[in-house]
């Protein structure tokens, strides 16, 4: 008899802890912000609120920065900084424990991620590729150029430190016109390299190379504000060992062809400024596209800037909480004064020995319940 009921008492105090536990919150946070100009789409809708700094995201949610504008992000699942530049769209896919998917929609992120787990995964998607790292710190630009032909969407996946595996989607015209699925190929990056994938109409290809100098120059001038992280050298170490056997083999020093002078900052920055006149509201048009017209009543939401999210955030929590603390003490109240009243059915049908057993497991239920509701009434936002 005492083991059933200890039992009974163990099975109530775990199932009133489930639902406190299995709550979902958020999954990453904004820890800098150089402006205001900070776009949040929560299922479907634009998030309000004043100031973005500290401004608490939840997996699903997409962030787009403003001209100008640079974001980090603290992931929360994956001990990960992610970096949004300017007009840049992003969107936090799927974070759990163990995995961690981004999508990079337009612009330009770098991410630094410590060395992963076991077989934890943390990729980064864009229309053409998938980065997938096990720890390092890495960038992935999705940017528009303007071409003569045609417009050209490039994806640039680069690494500074660490390695990455990166699998790009191909697929040629022939196979387009077929209607054929693209052809995955897989690349790994070292430090110092990147590969593009560029697409024209229906055709996507993809090239190996070393890093550009202008990417080097932007993240210098852009770096991490949250974080330490070594100085990105002016010339990868692939790149200062090829001119240096270049400058072996003729002996008058020649020098590799000066990609800059290809592609200058100048030009990227102008291809990159008329992209995202479209890529910008890009995420956001489709995002409000599936609002409805005239939506369900849903619960009450507090107007725009009377509280911040985390503090809406923090208010439901406490809420919870109590809830959870009164319901929890009521179970044991109530399955005590039934076994109270089971002790009294015993002593008058002359079981004195049960009835002072039930009397003591009556009594511990009791002053068990009494945590539960001090939790209830102590837990404040």
């Amino acid at each position: 008899m005492k083991k059933n009921i200890l039992a009974l008492v163990l099975l109530i105090l775990f199932s009133s802890f489930i639902p406190l536990v299995a709550q979902e919150g958020p999954v990453a946070t904004i820890e800098f912000a150089s402006g205001d100009d900070v776009l949040v789409i929560r299922s479907g809708r634009r998030l309000g609120f004043s100031d973005p700094f500290g401004l608490e995201l939840l997996e699903g949610d997409q962030v787009q920065t403003g001209r100008g504008v640079f974001v980090e992000l603290r992931l929360h699942v994956g001990s990960a900084v992610v970096k949004l530049a300017e007009n840049t769209t992003f969107r936090l896919e799927r974070m759990v424990t163990g995995e961690t998917s981004l999508s990079l929609v337009y612009g330009r992120v770098r991410a630094k991620v410590d060395k992963l787990a076991g077989t934890d995964t943390f990729t980064i998607r864009s229309a053409t590729s998938v980065a997938g790292v096990r720890g390092t710190d890495f960038g992935i630009d999705v940017i528009a150029r303007q071409q003569a032909e045609a417009p050209e969407n490039l994806t640039r996946t680069y690494v500074f430190e660490g390695s990455v595996t990166v699998t790009a989607l191909l697929r040629s015209s022939p196979l387009a016109a077929e209607g054929l699925e693209p052809i995955p190929r897989e690349y790994t990056l070292e430090a110092g390299e990147m590969v593009v994938v560029s697409r024209v109409d229906t055709a996507t290809e993809a090239e190996k190379t070393t890093i550009q100098p202008d990417i080097l120059q932007f993240w210098s001038t852009n770096d991490f504000s949250t974080i330490n992280v070594p100085d990105i050298p002016e010339k990868p170490e692939v790149l200062a060992s090829a001119e240096a056997k270049a400058d072996a083999g003729d002996g008058k020093g020649s020098a590799l062809p000066d990609t800059a002078s290809e592609i200058s900052s100048a030009l990227l920055k102008e291809a990159f400024d008329r992209g995202y006149s479209t890529g910008y509201p890009k995420g956001y048009e489709a995002a409000m596209a599936v609002i409805p017209a005239q939506a369900a009543p849903q619960e009450f939401v507090l107007p725009a800037g009377l509280l911040g999210v985390a503090e809406s955030m923090r208010i439901k929590q406490a809420l919870t909480l109590q809830k959870g603390g009164i319901i929890a003490g009521s179970i044991l109240v109530s399955a005590a004064a039934g076994l109270a009243g089971t002790a009294i059915w015993q002593m008058e049908s002359g079981d004195p020995e049960r009835s002072v057993d039930n009397y003591r497991v009556a009594a511990i239920m009791s002053l068990s319940s009494l945590p539960f509701f001090l939790a209830a009434l102590v837990v404040r936002p």
